[in-house]
């Protein structure tokens, strides 16, 4: 049961970065300051990544595993819900 639980705890981080990276590179041409967006997103998608996998990683490699296994699952699934859809021109 603990192995579902870190697998869905990667997959929602995964949801997390990943869509905000995503609502990021959306919002890139209308954002006046786009440096600052893209430092800030970063930093913080970043910082909460290394945090989330180091929490994993101190249960055990084997459960670090299984958050990547959701991690990269989400990524999956978020690139063929949003493949083909282009916002603008």
């Amino acid at each position: 049961m603990i192995w579902f639980i870190t697998v869905i705890f990667g997959f929602g981080l995964g949801l997390l970065f990943f869509g905000t990276l995503w609502l990021a590179v959306r919002h890139f041409v209308r954002f006046p300051k786009r440096r600052i967006l893209i430092a800030a997103s970063g930093l913080a998608r970043v910082l909460l990544l290394t945090v989330a996998l180091y929490m994993m990683s101190r249960q055990g490699y084997a459960k670090l595993l299984a958050g990547l296994a959701g991690l990269w699952m989400a990524r999956v699934i978020l690139i063929c819900r949003l493949d083909g859809i282009h916002h603008g021109s």
